[in-house]
């Protein structure tokens, strides 16, 4: 008989989950769809210290209405699984997994992150491609937010309905208001701030230290500072400490040296006010 697939089988994913991302072995469970007794067991094996957890979240994460939402959710997409089109029987006969778009640690409130919308049907192979391909922890997301893969994200703060494309990087003590779009392969240094309404394009990048040094004991932040409504064109580099006013545009590859007033047009290297 052919083994049976699981996330579990994996040392790599269970030490993210467990030891990085600080999850319970029961959560680690419910995420796998087992026992566990089975992920312990698989602990065991990969030689994974278990700790003793003193901390966690409530024992109701998984109540309503989760669990009338994965079995609408699985209705929803025909028991099949929405990457591969597996169905129960061709998934060694075992249910399908319902798997969070954003994963719900990232929600104050468990009944955001159970939405049908944050939903979707795979199987365990699936499952366990897309748990790997994207890595968010410590981080507050807002409602009806779309986070694509392969995204780094860790202690920030995204408001509502915002859309973060693959490859972006954002680091710690970033905040994001609401409505904002941040394009492919951007990377925002930790500490920025950028406002409601924002477009940031792709390849652009967000810096805040003025004497970056492979190893500096006296390293010291000067954070980005982005106000509402701006646009920010593909190539961007912006340099630390300074700020972008509300409404202005800043050109396809402009290098931003100083700060930018409110409604201004900048373009070029270093980036000059054309309107």
């Amino acid at each position: 008989m052919e083994r049976k697939y699981g996330l579990f089988d994996d040392k790599k994913f269970l030490k993210q989950k467990y030891e990085r991302e600080k999850l319970t072995l029961v959560q680690i469970a419910e995420l796998c769809n087992v026992s566990r007794n089975t992920i312990v067991n698989r602990m065991k094996k990969f030689e994974i210290p278990i700790r003793n957890w003193k901390g966690g979240y409530r024992e109701g994460r998984f109540l309503h209405p989760w669990k009338k939402n994965k079995k609408l959710c699985l209705e929803q997409n025909n028991y099949k699984c929405v990457k591969c089109g597996a169905t129960k029987k061709e998934n060694y006969n075992m249910e399908l997994d319902v798997h969070h778009i954003i994963p719900f640690r990232c929600f104050k409130n468990y009944k955001d992150a159970h939405n049908i919308k944050n939903l979707i049907a795979l199987c365990k192979k699936c499952h366990f491609i897309e748990e790997s391909k994207k890595s968010i922890r410590e981080t507050t997301i807002g409602n009806d937010c779309k986070v694509w893969n392969y995204v780094n994200i860790y202690e920030a703060e995204i408001g509502r309905h915002t859309n973060i494309a693959s490859f972006v990087e954002i680091q710690n003590g970033v905040k994001i208001g609401n409505d904002c779009v941040i394009q492919s392969h951007t990377f925002i240094a930790g500490n920025t701030t950028i406002g409601n309404n924002v477009f940031i394009g792709p390849g652009t990048m967000i810096c805040n230290c003025k004497e970056p040094r492979a190893h500096n004991d006296n390293w010291i932040c000067s954070p980005v500072i982005i106000e509402d409504n701006v646009s920010i064109g593909a190539g961007c580099v912006i340099l630390p400490g300074v700020k972008i006013g509300k409404g202005s545009m800043l050109g396809a590859g402009a290098v931003i040296t100083k700060n930018v007033g409110n409604n201004e047009v900048v373009v070029g290297n270093p980036a000059k006010v054309i309107r």
